[in-house]
C-alpha cells in the first residue's frame, strides 16, 4: 500500500550534509549500498496489482523507489499458501524485486475472528508463521516484516496490551527469523505526541519501552508520525520537527544499534482556524500550502537524523472519524497525498534514470481541451500526463512523431508531461486551463 522514498548517495544541490553522515551510519549499519528511501504508496492493491504494479508506481515518478509495502492479516485466510492474498504477495515481491528494491510486509496480527496475541505467543500460530516464512526465504531477497505496528496506541486491536505484544512479536521473530538471514523484524510503535491518547493508568514513560520487544528480536526500529492541525493554527509548528523524534528521546534510544524507518507519515489540517463548532475546510491551494510546510519541516527531521534510514508517507485518500477531544466531524474523506511538484523539489531525482528538464516541446500552453507534442524522440516507451499529487491520470504508449492529448475530460490546472525513453525522462510543466 502507501508512498516511500529513496535518496542516491551524489552530488545533488539538496540534503548533501545528510547525505555525507548517512553515507557512514548505513555502512555502520551493513547496508549493501549508499542508499535509502523508498516508495510507500496506497495505489498497490492488497488484494492484486491490476491498479498500479510496483514497476508503473516506479514510473510515474522522478524518484527511484527502494521500498514497496503491503499489508496482510495474521490469520488462517491471509497465511493460506494457496490463498489469495499469498498468490498476490508472491507477484508483489516478484515485482519489487526485479526493480532492485525491498519488500515491506506490515502484518496486523489480531484479528477479532482468527487470531489473538496470545495465540500467536502460545504457538498456535508457528506452523502458519512457519510456512509463511519458507515461501519468503525462497525469494533469496532482503524482506522488512513489520509486526503489528502503531502498538501503543488503543485504536489497534493489539494495541496498549504491552506483555501480551511483546511476547507475540518474540515468537514471531524467532519462528521467522529462524536459519532466515534475509527476513527482518521491525518495531514500529506511533510517535508518543498525546500518549495514552484518552486512556488512563498508563504513565507516558512507558508510552515506548513498555512494548519493546527486546534486543533479541529486532532488526529495524521505526515510529509512524502523523501531523493533524486540531489546533487550527493552518501551520505546522516549529516543535513538531524539533520533538518528534526525540520525544522521550527515542532517536538516541532505539537507533544506536538499529537502523530506523518512518513507516507512515503525513500531515492533513482539517479546517481553516475559526471559533466554534462550524468545519470550514481549507481549500486545494491552501492545503498545498499547509503540506508543502509539513514537507519542509519532514526534511528538516532527516537532515537533523542521519540514523534514520527511510521515510514513508500515507499517500492515500480514505474515509476517516476527524474528532478528538474537541473536534468531532464524523466522518470524512481525508487526502492525505502528498503534492507531487514538492516532493520532487525536495528529494534527488533517480541518477540511473534522470529527469531532464527541457525547453516546451508541446502547444500550446497554456492550453485548453487539446495538446500537441512535437519532435518527440524516437525511443519514447510512454508518455503521461501527472497530477500535483503525483497520480497518472493520463499514459500512452503507442507514440508518433506528432502526439495529440485530449484534456477535455481532465479538471483544470498544472500536469508535469513526461517523454520516458531508455536512457531519461523529460519533464515539461502544463497549463490546462
Amino acid at each position: 500500500y502507501i508512498l516511500f522514498w529513496r535518496f542516491k548517495m551524489r552530488k545533488f544541490t539538496l540534503l548533501i550534509a545528510l547525505m555525507i553522515a548517512a553515507s557512514v551510519c548505513l555502512q555502520s549499519y551493513g547496508f549493501t549500498d549508499s542508499t535509502f528511501g523508498g516508495y510507500f504508496g496506497s495505489p498497490i492493491s492488497n488484494i492484486d496489482l491490476s491498479y498500479l504494479t510496483p514497476r508503473q508506481a516506479y514510473e510515474s515518478s522522478c524518484v527511484k523507489f527502494k521500498y514497496f509495502i503491503r499489508y496482510i492479516q495474521f490469520n488462517t485466510g491471509d497465511l493460506d499458501l494457496s490463498g489469495p492474498v499469498i498468490t498476490s504477495l508472491r507477484l508483489f515481491i516478484d515485482s519489487v524485486k526485479a526493480l532492485n528494491g525491498t519488500p515491506i510486509i506490515i502484518v496486523n496480527p489480531v484479528d477479532s475472528a482468527n487470531s489473538t496475541l496470545s495465540q500467536i505467543s502460545n504457538g498456535s500460530f508457528d506452523q502458519l508463521m512457519e510456512n509463511f516464512a519458507f515461501m519468503l526465504a525462497q525469494f533469496n531477497t532482503e524482506i522488512i516484516i513489520s509486526f503489528g505496528p502503531e502498538m501503543n496506541g488503543p485504536w489497534c486491536a493489539w494495541g496498549q496490551q504491552a506483555v501480551a505484544y511483546q511476547h507475540a512479536f518474540a515468537e514471531a521473530a524467532m519462528v521467522l527469523r529462524a536459519n532466515r538471514p534475509n527476513i527482518k523484524l521491525a518495531w514500529v510503535p506511533n510517535w508518543a505526541k498525546g500518549y495514552p491518547w484518552n486512556s488512563s493508568g498508563l504513565k507516558l514513560s512507558g508510552a515506548y519501552s513498555d512494548y519493546y520487544p527486546g534486543d533479541n528480536y529486532v532488526d529495524y526500529v521505526g515510529l509512524n508520525i502523523y501531523f493533524k492541525d486540531w489546533e487550527e493554527g493552518d501551520t505546522v509548528p516549529a516543535w513538531f520537527w524539533q520533538t518528534s523524534l526525540d520525544y522521550l528521546d527515542f532517536y538516541n534510544t532505539y537507533t544506536i544499534k538499529y537502523p530506523m524507518l518512518i513507516t507512515e507519515t503525513a500531515g492533513v489540517d482539517f479546517s481553516k482556524k475559526s471559533t466554534g463548532n462550524t468545519r470550514v475546510p481549507l481549500t486545494d491551494a491552501e492545503q498545498k500550502i499547509f503540506k508543502t510546510e509539513y514537507l519542509q519541516a519532514i526534511k528538516i527531521i532527516i537532515e537533523q537524523h542521519p540514523r534514520l534510514a527511510a521515510v514513508c508517507f500515507f499517500d492515500v485518500v480514505k474515509k476517516e472519524d476527524a474528532k478528538d477531544s474537541s473536534h468531532d466531524w464524523g466522518n470524512l474523506e481525508i487526502d492525505f497525498r502528498q503534492p507531487f511538484d514538492v516532493l520532487c523539489y525536495l528529494l534527488p531525482v533517480d541518477e540511473t534514470r534522470p529527469v531532464i528538464k527541457i525547453e516546451p516541446l508541446a502547444g500550446p500552453n497554456p492550453c485548453g481541451d487539446y495538446l500537441q507534442l512535437k519532435n518527440l524522440p524516437d525511443d519514447v516507451r510512454q508518455i503521461q500526463l501527472v497530477d500535483l499529487f503525483g497520480q497518472v491520470v493520463w499514459r500512452s504508449s503507442t507514440v508518433e512523431p506528432v502526439c495529440s492529448i485530449n484534456l477535455a475530460v481532465l479538471p483544470v490546472g498544472v500536469y508535469a508531461c513526461r517523454v520516458i525513453t531508455p536512457a531519461a525522462t523529460s519533464v515539461i510543466m502544463i497549463v490546462h486551463n
